[in-house]
């Protein structure tokens, strides 16, 4: 199921609330968030065979540049491990709808498409993501929560709630979660390259 969490721009605890994010964050993990690293939270939901994923991480770049990076949806194989091709299929306002097609294991590869919802409120950027076709998968829902933290940096929370169609294939879920956190770091490591090339 990796495939499905390669969106970035690629999945909502963090999506459906305007508190600071900052104080969603687990306080005995908020020393693993300051030393650069990224916190996991895995949350049980009622009815899904697989948790809600959390993933929280500061990001050396300000959030423009974050947000900038996560809509040029085209540019997603250029920095995100497994991504071939990124097409986006239509764009109204602030909504998009893209197709990926990424590396797949035994398949080769597998293509799958999503709606990009961008809102913003107060200090925050959230781009939402809603899946809309896909052969793996039932369902795909999740977010990217973006707001400044300290200075010229941002602290983003990505999300995602994944339905697969085979929930018990083993080691699946264990690599959902992998992905995950490979997504979040790469989009973090390309957003302070993108961010340092700025200056």
């Amino acid at each position: 199921m990796r495939i499905l969490l390669y969106i970035t721009l690629l999945f909502t605890l963090c999506g459906t609330s305007h508190a600071n994010l900052l104080q969603q964050v687990p306080q005995s993990q908020l020393a693993t968030l300051q030393k650069g690293h990224t916190v996991t939270e895995q949350v049980a939901v009622h009815g899904v065979p697989w948790p809600k994923l959390i993933l929280f991480r500061v990001v050396h770049a300000p959030p423009h540049v974050v947000s900038n990076l996560f809509k040029d949806y085209t540019a997603g194989p250029s920095y995100m491990p497994g991504v071939l091709a990124a097409k986006v299929l239509s764009r109204h306002g602030n909504t998009a709808i893209v197709e990926y097609t990424v590396k797949a294991p035994i398949i080769g590869q597998v293509s799958y498409t999503v709606q990009n919802t961008l809102t913003q409120h107060g200090n925050q950027t959230k781009v939402a993501w809603k899946l809309v076709h896909s052969t793996l998968a039932k369902s795909s829902d999740g977010s990217l929560n973006m707001e400044p933290y300290g200075n010229n940096q941002t602290l983003i929370c990505y999300t995602n709630l994944c339905v697969p169609i085979v929930s018990f294939v083993p080691g699946l879920q264990a690599e959902a979660l992998k992905t995950a956190q490979v997504t979040v770091n790469a989009l973090a490591k390309e957003s302070q390259r993108r961010a340092h090339a700025a200056h």
